[in-house]
């Protein structure tokens, strides 16, 4: 009988770390335990051993191991007497770049979420959100709001990861501390913005027709497949999945309006550029982020497990391109230069006024 077994944590590795980790127990009769590699990627790890007798004198054991090649090599411990429990061993290419990317991760997410600041500061400064779309805010409250129970969910479910890592036997969780904080953060600057459009002067500003068109149909999907895996016929994962599909769409449509808007009105007024900067900053790093753990880890597959997060950061940069290109060049305002700022009618005023003109203090 067994009451009991437990493993010890195993660091990341380095091609040729070698070391042991410990299986604690408590059984009341010698048990013969095995090892079973069962993730698809073969010779990352070489054990000393794979099969075990549990000794009811001992309470411990250990197995050697030595990291040969990069991956992740996943283990089961067998008995006919226990719960199947699970090893993981990750081994990377270098240690220098799993710090760099956990870096540029960080840098992303203050990037990120330093970004959504200028927009609230500008309208907060204008008393005025005229020239900010409100189909970009709708879709963002909604994208944000998919993409944090998306990363929630695989950062912090076992039972979501347990599926994940079928799929992607050898694989990696693609979603990190920093995706999870930020996408939270997200949600909760953006609803401040939509606040300030209660609060502020917005003229005849109103979410489109189409824009409602768009999110009911977002919201059909969602109910759709909620009611598909509630009732067995699909995961939670493959649900997951449709809502980070819905944030990639998101993604790819939420920016024309406002891109839109500004053609229309020939300026950006009302558009933070201290904004786009900042987005295109976070997408970039994004972008680099991945390519880095993808090569450190010989996974490139981890790049399109986690499609919404590849796609945000490339049509992040895609847009912010056109926006700076909009900002600086199609309707640029001379004198121009804060960055945190549009255009207001108080900038383009002369700085010294004719002379027949009064000043009041």
């Amino acid at each position: 009988k067994m009451s009991y077994l437990r493993t010890s944590l195993i660091p990341t590795l380095v091609i040729g770390d070698d070391g042991n980790f410990t299986i604690s127990y408590n059984v009341s009769a010698p048990l013969l335990i095995g090892l079973s590699l069962i993730s698809s990627k073969t010779n990352v790890v070489h054990l000393d051993t794979t099969n075990l007798t549990l000794l009811p004198t001992l309470h411990s054991v250990l197995v050697g191991y030595f990291a040969k090649n990069v991956g992740s090599a996943i283990y089961s411990i067998n008995s006919s007497c226990l719960v199947t429990e699970y090893i993981d061993f990750t081994v990377v290419r270098s240690s220098f770049l799993e710090i760099f990317s956990n870096v540029i991760g960080w840098l992303y997410f203050i990037a990120w979420s330093i970004s959504f600041y200028p927009q609230v500061f500008l309208n907060f400064y204008r008393r005025s959100v005229v020239g900010l779309n409100f189909d970009f805010l709708a879709y963002n409250i909604i994208g944000f709001t998919f993409y944090a129970i998306f990363n929630s969910s695989l950062f912090w479910s076992s039972d979501i990861q347990t599926v994940y890592f079928s799929q992607h036997p050898g694989g990696i969780n693609p979603v990190k501390l920093n995706d999870v904080i930020f996408a939270f953060h997200a949600v909760l600057v953006t609803f401040i913005t939509i606040l300030q459009c209660f609060c502020f002067k917005r003229e005849k500003q109103k979410v489109s027709y189409t824009a409602v068109i768009f999110i009911c149909g977002f919201f059909l999907t969602v109910v759709v497949t909620g009611i598909v895996t509630l009732i067995g016929i699909s995961s939670w994962l493959i649900f997951l999945y449709v809502l980070s599909y819905i944030k990639l769409v998101i993604t790819l449509i939420k920016y024309v309006p406002q891109a839109y808007m500004n053609f229309k009105r020939k300026s950006t007024d009302g558009w933070s550029i201290g904004n786009v900067l900042l987005d295109f900053t976070g997408g970039f790093l994004s972008i680099c982020q991945m390519f880095v753990i993808s090569y450190n880890n010989d996974d490139w597959g981890s790049i399109f497990g986690d499609p919404t997060k590849f796609g945000l950061g490339l049509f992040s940069v895609l847009f912010d391109t056109l926006f700076v290109i909009q900002h600086y060049v199609l309707y640029r305002v001379a004198g121009r230069t804060c960055v945190f700022s549009s255009a207001t009618d108080k900038e383009k005023e002369p700085l010294i006024k004719q002379a027949n003109t009064s000043v009041n203090f």
